[in-house]
């Protein structure tokens, strides 16, 4: 499966929670609800074992984005659960 958000596509930041109810990424807290666009993104793969005689399922590829916020004119790194599209309207 491919990333969920293609360069140049309007984002904004969210905030996600662990299963405490705190941050899961703190490093983003300070720009929730900015505004911004994909500027580049990256597939982080996990390692498979190898594991002889016993199915192991395939891991999936986690997308992280290089994203430029609009107001502020910088670039943060962020991971895909902790974006949506911008003017979603569902």
């Amino acid at each position: 499966m491919g990333p969920k958000y293609a360069r140049g596509q309007k984002v904004t930041i969210r905030s996600v929670k662990d299963q405490r109810y705190q941050p899961k990424y703190p490093e983003i807290e300070q720009y929730v609800n900015q505004a911004g666009t994909i500027v580049e993104s990256y597939s982080l793969r996990a390692s498979q074992g190898n594991r002889t005689g016993v199915a192991v399922p395939q891991p999936a590829d986690n997308y992280i984005y290089r994203v430029h916020l609009d107001r502020q004119n910088k670039l943060v790194t962020a991971s895909e659960e902790a974006l949506e599209p911008l003017g979603d309207e569902d």
